[in-house]
């Protein structure tokens, strides 16, 4: 049924596959990544992914703690770029504790919107000469506008997000990534200060207007984190949908393409700590 939708997109004009992808739907967003991304299809998707999938589309907050080369950083960055094209994202705001980390996922946000097969069909979506996909494997954007309006803004969290206006715009949606890292749980006086500057600094400087998403990817690194504390006050909030995902569940590994072999060396090339702070979501005790 999937490549028989892909097939029938295919065939469209290129207005006619904007209309048609213009519908802010989970289904039609995988159809709509599939269709320009093919490359980033390299194994089949979990179950998990299209439950991630459609929780982003109940437009609710979300948290999403999972083991590594679970590509929800991948996912996320295609799931922003959609709503970029749409305009259903006007400001987007990419949080990490450092900057490098947040620059890189708005970098690779450019590199999406930069792709040939989506230009074709939307032309341009942005203006300076340089900004070519050769040009941007050498640099790191952590700022820039779209065609339509779109402000893409990196930040650490050392950096201040209040009274970020961009044409009287506040940011309506803001991703942390990377938050908790070895440094920012070091203590708990670090993880006071920095939960305290995103709960009353940069979640204060969303927009008023009532249409703000917040997303969480969550790195396990200590039960003494930022967003250990976080999860736990809003635990039994309605407007905000918790998933946690480990590599192996009930014995059983959660993605089709990593065998008992890959596995096994992987443990073989990571610290025992290490394997189950990644893999196993295990936190440091």
């Amino acid at each position: 049924v999937f490549m028989k939708a892909i097939e029938m997109i295919e065939n469209l004009s290129s207005s006619e596959r904007i209309a048609f992808f213009n519908q802010n739907t989970a289904d039609i967003f995988l159809l709509w990544r599939f269709y320009y991304f093919r490359d980033d299809f390299v194994a089949v998707l979990a179950d998990f992914h299209y439950d991630w999938i459609e929780w982003l589309f109940t437009k609710k907050n979300i948290i999403i703690e999972a083991f590594r080369w679970s590509i929800k950083t991948s996912l996320i960055i295609a799931y922003q770029t959609y709503r970029i094209v749409y305009w259903f994202t006007k400001y987007l705001v990419r949080q990490s504790y450092d900057n490098t980390a947040s620059t890189s996922n708005t970098t690779n946000i450019l590199d999406k919107l930069l792709y040939p097969t989506l230009e074709a069909d939307y032309g341009k979506q942005v203006l300076l000469i340089w900004w070519d996909r050769e040009s941007l494997q050498q640099k790191s954007v952590g700022n820039f506008d779209t065609i339509n309006g779109v402000k893409v803004r990196a930040l650490s969290l050392q950096q201040k997000l209040r009274w970020a206006l961009s044409k009287l715009k506040r940011p309506d949606t803001i991703v942390f990534d990377d938050i908790d890292t070895t440094d920012s749980v070091r203590s708990i006086k670090t993880i006071d200060k920095n939960l305290d500057k995103i709960k009353n600094e940069t979640l204060g400087a969303l927009s008023k207007t009532g249409n703000n998403q917040i997303i969480l990817l969550w790195n396990t690194i200590s039960e003494q984190g930022i967003l250990p504390a976080f999860k736990s006050e809003y635990k039994n909030s309605k407007w905000r949908l918790i998933y946690k995902q480990e590599l192996i569940r009930d014995d059983k590994i959660q993605r089709a393409w990593i065998s008992e072999e890959v596995v096994e060396k992987i443990r073989a090339d990571e610290w025992t700590i290490a394997f189950g702070l990644n893999y196993l979501l295990i936190p440091k005790q």
